[in-house]
């Protein structure tokens, strides 16, 4: 018998990732998974009209010459559909078509939100002007692509007046870099949502209308990646004696968050090397991947001024020969505070406006580092005492778990199958 469809739908092949993992998991319920993607619109203009990524058919959208995105669900009968994010106008129409056709739909999370700070759904941190010179670059795709289409899709569903109202007062209010009055719209409501943490629930909740029972936690499957034991758990509470600090950086160049240029960036980081290396420490920097950072140009200027790159591959054991870790907001993070390791939250520089979500303020070792010359203070302050040891394993609870991180896809799995009739 043919394996069953369920399409994926994203802005480029760089989530891919996020989808290929789910495969094995929804193969034993006789579903095969197909990424289409909108790159040619913008985002991943290179990449080929079909190919394979990691044993998974992945499809441009140019692969369809000139169909609709009804059109294409038409044709490919998927059974259900998969996004990891919706709040766009090429995926909220995407969403909506599929909705129209009766086929459920699902938001999957691809980080943890909460470590991040959000009003109203939107992050906190406003572009720069480096961002929205990124901005007017797409234009051409803003307004000749992702905009018509969903507005070809309001008419193809015969949307009411409400949600034309609601779609023209949300382009406004981005427009004019405006924060947004309604927590949701209607067409980034999907079927059922999965997230990695509890806490991450009540985001969604929250932001794209959901109700608790269409929620499913399923797990961290960045822990899968840098191969997190059970075991290794609170593993670094006690680590006075290490002798490396890692500084992990979460693409803020990408969205022009904090750093006015590739320069800024550069400078940020090599004071915060300077400042490590002066108390007798050894540093490197996690960056983030696929993003601005981590292309091999600013690779290269970090090497040219002696600045190690911590890889994936030896992000776990490097984290456990650590003292700390300097921080962005960022879901990596996650991966340190699980171990037991301080985190000190980066607020000095250009990053001395940033705030941090609930999730790592929470966090029993984390601090504001808002000075290099107070690390030396900081490291000696962020000890673990009884009552902090106690607090520590109500966290991990929270936010780290369901603990069986290698069940993550089979829990998304489950969840979507749930609702295919």
């Amino acid at each position: 018998m043919k394996d069953k469809k369920i399409i994926c739908f994203d802005n480029w092949t760089r989530g891919a990732h996020h989808f290929s993992r789910l495969q094995k998991s929804f193969k034993k319920f006789g579903y095969k998974l197909i990424l289409i993607h909108i790159g040619s619109w913008g985002h991943d203009k290179d990449r080929p009209k079909e190919e394979l990524i990691n044993s998974m058919l992945v499809r441009d959208i140019s692969y369809y010459n000139h169909c609709s995105f009804f059109e294409i669900l038409k044709k490919e009968k998927p059974h259900a559909v998969l996004f990891l994010s919706i709040r766009s106008p090429a995926f909220m129409a995407f969403n909506r078509c599929a909705n129209y056709l009766k086929i459920p739909t699902c938001h999957i999370y691809h980080g943890v939100v909460n470590v991040q700070k959000f009003i109203k759904g939107d992050l906190e941190h406003k572009n720069s002007l480096f961002m929205r010179k990124k901005i007017f670059s797409r234009l051409y795709s803003i307004f000749l692509k992702l905009i018509p289409v969903y507005i070809f899709s309001l008419i193809k569903t015969k949307a009411n007046l409400s949600v034309w109202l609601e779609f023209l007062t949300e382009l406004f209010n981005k427009l004019l870099s405006l924060k947004l009055k309604k927590k949701y719209l209607f067409d980034t409501k999907t079927s059922i949502g999965c997230v990695y943490t509890y806490l991450d629930a009540k985001h969604m909740k929250l932001n794209y209308g959901l109700k608790f029972k269409q929620i499913y936690i399923v797990g961290n499957p960045d822990f899968i990646k840098f191969d997190l034991k059970y075991s290794d758990l609170g593993l670094m509470t006690n680590n006075k004696n290490k002798k490396k600090i890692i500084y992990i950086e979460t693409g803020f160049l990408d969205r022009g968050i904090a750093y006015k240029s590739i320069e800024n960036f550069i400078n940020h980081i090599y004071e915060t090397k300077i400042a490590v290396e002066n108390l007798g420490y050894k540093f490197l920097i996690k960056l983030k991947p696929h993003s601005i950072s981590a292309k091999k140009e600013i690779i290269s200027m970090l090497k040219s001024k002696d600045i190690d790159i911590c890889d994936n591959k030896n992000f776990l054991n490097q984290l456990k020969n650590s003292r700390a870790v300097i921080t962005e907001p960022t879901s990596a993070a996650l991966l340190p505070a699980a171990l037991g390791l301080p985190l000190l939250l980066a607020s000095y520089g250009e990053l001395s406006n940033l705030n941090y979500g609930i999730i790592l303020k929470s966090y029993p070792r984390s601090s504001r580092l808002r000075s290099l010359k107070s690390l030396s203070k900081q490291l000696k302050l962020n000890n673990l005492n009884s009552k902090k040891k106690g607090f520590f394993k109500i966290w991990l609870k929270k936010n780290i778990a369901p603990f069986d991180f290698k069940k993550m896809p089979e829990r998304v799995a489950k969840a979507v199958y749930s609702i295919i009739k």
